[in-house]
């Protein structure tokens, strides 16, 4: 029997997994510019949440669709995407930290500064927790890093929508796990919710950044702006 062949398609590269040595977040005023690269942040614009979880930043890309069924078909002829959201998880492990307060109290980080006038204490704050709190919205911004290798996630408005049980404890640290959602705004002037930013090894880089095949279709052309046959059934997503 004859050894399988070798095919030519097969590009697997153990270089271009990733598994993050290093997470950190921050957060900036809304209208912040959005980074071009991986350049260094500004420390008085970018503040920092200080150590994050080594579970890092969980983000997910999530897509409410409809099947669209007819007659003359068991399978759906089209899926139409009706809503969709885009979130980053991350657990920080500095209760202390004035920002991380802030976003978990969901209150301006402006509010937690000590007042040291009037006789006050200069490393004592107190702050109300309003009923119906502002819309308290922030850039966002992640970065994690692998060896050479490093990615970076911007976001220009979201807020935190979701936070787990702050627990103070003697058998562990005091954890603050939020969930922050991001909205559409205008980014490199390009109305969108996010950008990421990649950078590779630059001595394995890749090469082929195109979906073009011997058929002559045109590169990450769209499915459904092929000419419809007669008894066409492809789902397609818009």
């Amino acid at each position: 029997m004859s050894e399988p062949a070798v095919q030519t398609a097969d590009i697997r590269n153990a270089n271009f997994t990733y598994a993050a040595g290093d997470v950190l977040m921050y957060v900036a005023a809304t209208g912040t510019e959005p980074p071009e690269g991986f350049e260094d942040l500004d420390g008085a614009v970018w503040k920092c949440l200080g150590w994050i979880d080594t579970t890092g930043g969980i983000f997910a890309l999530t897509y409410t669709t409809k099947d669209i069924g007819a007659c003359g078909s068991l399978s759906a002829i089209r899926t139409i995407v009706t809503g969709g959201t885009k979130t980053l998880q991350f657990q920080c492990l500095e209760p202390m930290n004035p920002y991380v307060r802030a976003l978990f109290d969901d209150v301006p980080v402006e509010q937690i500064e000590p007042d040291s006038g009037g006789g006050g204490s200069s490393n004592v704050t107190g702050y109300v927790l309003p009923e119906v709190p502002l819309d308290n919205r922030y850039c966002f911004l992640m970065d994690s890093i692998d060896g050479v290798k490093q990615m970076r996630l911007f976001a220009p408005n979201g807020k935190i929508t979701a936070r787990a049980n702050d627990q103070v404890q003697q058998a562990d640290n005091e954890n603050l796990q939020m969930t922050s959602t991001f909205y559409p705004d205008t980014i490199d002037g390009i109305r969108g919710t996010m950008k990421r930013i990649i950078g590779w090894d630059e001595n394995d880089m890749p090469t082929d950044f195109s979906m073009g095949g011997s058929g002559g279709a045109s590169p990450l052309a769209p499915a459904s702006y092929r000419p419809l046959t007669a008894r066409d059934t492809t789902t397609t997503v818009e």
